[in-house]
């Protein structure tokens, strides 16, 4: 599987959008089946002749014999999403910064994203169906992520409350200092029942999830070793502020089905480091 890492180019971009990456197979007999993890980000894709089918935790892609360009998001999960893929594959991806996709859709998050993975149908007009097949008129990724910025700028709009909710995302990111929800709320002078509102209307998850994840992520780039250097688990839990080593241990299977000790001996990291997965076998 040929999955490639893009950086950003245009400056007005960085703010919302991580990097694009893209996943690529000629193979009539190319299949696939591994886990993918819980992510802070989201993952919006274009992908070309293809079936796809949701189901709770597990998206299948089939290769069809019919011209057609699908485009997909990913929501918060809070379980290991499986991904299964048989046939050729030509996927391009725009992986969205927390809020970041907000700033490109008119309605909120959570009714343009569905919880897990689905369908995403919010860009519409003759702009929209123009550059569709444009993506896959060329081989080269490049050209394809050209393409696509030069089509997001166009797009960009400010949020309603957008100061306050950089605010929250900031303060439940914030694993070295670690506060409550409680104390969120009374940082940001907002009740409990409005915060969660907020959250799952525009993050697609409760303040709760999001920091438990956030947490989660922390660890992995604590847990980033040389080859052959072994982690230190007690001070893995430390360094991301789990509370003792049952509760790092909980976290794990909640968020990845395994211990966190068989979780990093079972994982592939690609995309310079940003595309974590479990191949299933």
């Amino acid at each position: 599987m040929d999955v490639q890492y893009y950086p950003v180019k245009d400056e007005n971009l960085m703010p919302f959008i991580d990097y694009y990456y893209t996943l690529k197979s000629s193979e009539s007999n190319f299949h696939i089946n591994y886990l993918a993890f819980p992510h802070l980000n989201t993952p919006l894709c274009f992908l070309k002749n293809s079936d796809v089918e949701f189901t709770d935790y597990k998206t299948a892609y089939r290769t069809i014999n019919k011209k057609n360009i699908m485009v997909i998001a990913w929501g918060m999960f809070v379980h290991p999403m499986e991904i299964d893929i048989t046939g050729p594959v030509d996927k391009v991806c725009i992986v969205f910064k927390p809020l970041g996709l907000n700033y490109f859709i008119r309605n909120t998050f959570s009714k343009a994203v569905d919880k897990n993975c689905g369908q995403f149908t919010s860009w519409r007009g003759s702009e929209f169906d123009t550059l569709l097949p444009e993506i896959f008129a060329t081989e080269y990724n490049e050209t394809r992520i050209k393409l696509i910025e030069e089509f997001l700028i166009t797009q960009i709009q400010k949020i309603d409350k957008g100061e306050f909710l950089h605010n929250v995302v900031s303060l439940l990111t914030n694993i070295e200092q670690d506060l409550s929800i409680e104390d969120i709320c009374k940082i940001t002078h907002v009740t409990p029942r409005t915060l969660t509102r907020v959250c799952q209307n525009h993050l697609g998850a409760s303040p709760i999830e999001f920091k438990k994840i956030a947490r989660f992520r922390h660890s992995l780039k604590s847990a980033s070793k040389p080859q052959g250097i072994k982690i230190n688990f007690l001070q893995l839990g430390l360094d991301s502020n789990f509370y003792d080593q049952s509760h790092l241990i909980k976290a794990y299977r909640q968020l990845t089905g395994n211990s966190p000790s068989s979780f990093f001996k079972s994982i592939e990291i690609k995309a310079n480091d940003n595309f974590i997965l479990q191949v299933l076998k």
